[in-house]
């Protein structure tokens, strides 16, 4: 059984449709749509997504006129997104990023992976990754990922009040098993330079952005207590959207959103 069978099940009720995982998604799109606006001229674009998960943003970009091939290690995750996503055009496929090489296809204008999918792997397979990208890219081919750094602010105040200690500064560690919706997944942390060295390490990129994803949102898993103040909620994002301009926050966010462009 793969890493995520078990979590797709449950992982849109526990952070697709949750409110925190929705403000946090929202400011992902926000993002990507603006590098969609900015590629008009060569719509539709071909995306690849890498660990889509239940197909919620394979679905945004075929609403926004993009050809996708959504991939995921995860049969059952791949289920669900197919079943999600019936009623478009939206091609699925199994891929085990550790064997990124067998991967063969036309050129891609995007290549996109969200909400950790990329902490799944470990320093290695990102390093391999990022030699086997530029070949499935078309000329000024863009690179978008959403990626847990390896400090999160509220994580270390949120646990450091438990007097959790180990918890607080988990993301410090080698890697973690993290539970994800019931499934135990080895999760690696990777600050926003740590990433750039392991997927850069040819230079073949330039890296155009890097901003904060869930700096003042919270991590999901505080979503029981924010449910109760949706109001405190919406002021926390709308604070995040404000300060989104400080690429610093990226080292202390829950997310980061790092974004190239193929040289």
């Amino acid at each position: 059984m793969a890493d995520f069978d078990v979590a797709a099940i449950g992982y849109d009720e526990e952070f697709t449709k949750t409110s925190i995982g929705i403000a946090q998604r929202q400011q992902v799109w926000t993002y990507v749509y603006e590098l969609i606006a900015q590629r008009a001229d060569d719509m539709p674009l071909r995306v690849l997504e890498l660990n889509c998960g239940t197909g919620e943003d394979a679905r945004f970009f075929a609403s926004k006129g993009c050809q996708v091939v959504a991939t995921d290690v995860s049969e059952k995750m791949l289920e669900v997104a197919q079943f999600k996503n019936s009623q478009t055009a939206i091609s699925f496929e199994v891929l085990d990023l550790n064997e990124i090489q067998n991967l063969q296809s036309e050129p891609f204008d995007l290549i996109f992976s969200n909400f950790g999918g990329l902490n799944c792997i470990a320093p290695e397979a990102m390093e391999k990754l990022g030699v086997e990208l530029p070949r499935l890219f078309n000329p000024k081919g863009h690179f978008i990922a959403v990626v847990m750094p390896s400090f999160c602010l509220w994580e270390s105040v949120y646990y450091l009040a438990k007097l959790s200690l180990f918890t607080a500064f988990r993301r410090r560690k080698k890697y973690v098993i993290a539970n994800v919706s019931g499934q135990q997944v080895k999760t690696y942390y990777y600050s926003p330079h740590v990433f750039d060295r392991l997927i850069n390490q040819g230079g073949r990129f330039f890296r155009e952005k890097l901003k904060p994803i869930g700096l003042s949102v919270p991590p999901s898993y505080l979503e029981n207590y924010f449910q109760k103040y949706p109001k405190i909620l919406q002021n926390l994002s709308d604070v995040d959207n404000r300060m989104a301009k400080y690429g610093w926050q990226a080292f202390v966010s829950d997310h980061y959103l790092i974004q190239y462009v193929l040289k």
